[in-house]
Parts: C-alpha cells; structure tokens; sequence
C-alpha cells in the first residue's frame, strides 16, 4: 500500500490497510445521515463549527479583517444543505490562500491518510474519462508495479472502479468538494492581492479578494480581477461586510491541487 500525507497532516488511525482504513471512515460518515455594494447577512454558526488553522496568523490589521470575513463564510459559498469545512493559510502549491471554504461530501473521509501517490493517481483520472494502467503510470511518473498497487486500494474503497481493462473515477469522487471558495485579505497592495486571489482559481470555484470598502470600490475598476471573474468584498469601518462584485463560478484548473484541499478537509473533519 502507498502510505503518507500528500499535505502533511496529522493522520487518524495510521496503520490500518487501506480496506480497514476504508471501514472505519465508512463506519464514521455512514452513520450521518447582482454586482453592488450592499451589506451582507452576517454569521449562520451553525454551518462551519471552525475555522481549521494550518499557519500562524500574523497579528496585525490584515488579521482582524480576516476574523470578520471568517465570521461570514457561510454567506460566502453556496452550502444547500451541504456540509461547510473552513480552513485558513493552507500550503496549496506555492500558494497559501488567507480563507478557504469548501462543501464537502462525507466519503472525502476516505482519503484522509492516502499518499501524494494516491492523490496523483485521483487527480489524472479526473482530468480524463478513463485511462488503462500504463497510461496512469505514465502520466503520474511511477513505476507499474507501484500505481497497481495504490490503484488495488482505491478499488476497494470505491474511489474508482475498473471498465474492461481501464479505470474511472466514480462520478461522487469527480466533485467530493461540490464548491470550494478561496478569500485572500488584503489592506494595501491589492495589486498584489489581485493576482494571489487569481492563482486561487486554480484548485477553487470561487475566488474573493478581500480589502477596505473604499480601497475595494476602486479595485472594482480593474479590468484583470474583473475578466478573471474574482469577488470583491469591502470592510467598512464599523466591521460590515459588502459584496462590491460576486465572483464567477469556474471549473479548477489544477486537479492535484483541488484533491489536496480535499485531504485537508478528509483529516481535518475525520470522527466529526
């Protein structure tokens, strides 16, 4: 079995197979049953119990408008009934995105302790319909005998299923994350912020940039954040948030990366 952490972090139950590990999430979440400035509704708690923190928080202005912003997640993605994980300074590539929100399934559990090889298998096999073994070992940069292996374990716990003799990604598994929605929190540089907020569409469905209301009316002008589809909130200074532009929903653009953020999310609401 392919063992590890592609995201470094903290592993439930480590040493179980993967048909045991597969077992024991199964057992856990089987039981579960218009642009403008206006200010938003604030706070449903009880959507997102926390706000799982993968970095320290840096104290300073930036800080406590991203505690305000965290407040009002929920408002921020489209839940519909969904489960709602938050996350702040999460290592996505070279980025490390301020807010992530994202809707979830409850079978992402099963990936909690998979290995970046697993995770790289997932990845190429949502970016295409279906693919034989050597293909995927191609793609991936792994020998045979090591992708038949970690292809075995996500057979049995119904990640991906066998078509003759190809293998596909099990349609729930395609978008365990129905939306994901990355914030980036800015107080001066929103040109920086701009393009931070933008390499975020590459694992999310959504991108927001958050900054001061004033600083956000002008940012709306800007014809990039705009023909890239990114939000705009504005803070006031009595702590109100305002959607100055809602964001355009795209597709991820980098798989290995939008599976990355599920593993986050599997170890993180484990047991939960």
């Amino acid at each position: 079995m392919c063992v590890g952490s592609a995201v470094g972090l903290r592993r439930p139950r480590l040493g179980l197979s993967c048909k045991e590990g597969a077992a024991d999430a199964q057992d856990r979440w089987g039981q579960a049953g218009v642009d403008g400035v206006g200010p938003m509704t604030l706070l449903r708690p009880t959507h997102i119990r926390e706000v799982h923190s993968f970095g320290r928080l840096r104290d300073g202005p930036e800080a406590e408008l991203q505690g305000i912003i965290a407040k009002a997640l929920p408002d921020l993605i489209d839940s519909s009934g969904s489960r709602v994980w938050a996350g702040s300074s999460l290592p996505i590539g070279a980025g490390l995105p301020d807010l992530l929100a994202a809707t979830y399934r409850p079978q992402v559990e099963m990936i909690a302790a998979l290995s970046s090889q697993h995770l790289a298998i997932i990845a190429y096999l949502r970016s295409v319909s279906k693919a034989k073994l050597d293909t995927i070992a191609d793609r991936v940069a792994a020998p045979v005998s090591r992708v038949s292996t970690c292809v075995e374990c996500l057979l049995e716990i119904q990640v991906i299923r066998r078509i003759g003799n190809s293998f596909r990604l099990y349609d729930e598994w395609r978008d365990v994350l129905p939306e994901v929605v990355a914030i980036e929190v800015k107080v001066s540089d929103w040109r920086r912020g701009v393009q931070q907020a933008a390499r975020n569409l590459l694992f999310a469905n959504k991108s927001f940039l958050a900054l001061p209301l004033r600083v956000a009316k002008r940012v709306k002008q800007d014809e990039f954040a705009g023909a890239v589809g990114l939000g705009l909130i504005g803070i006031d200074d009595l702590g109100a948030l305002h959607v100055v532009r809602r964001p355009r929903k795209s597709s991820p653009k980098v798989w290995s990366y939008y599976y990355g953020v599920a593993q986050a999310v599997a170890a993180s609401t484990r047991g939960t």
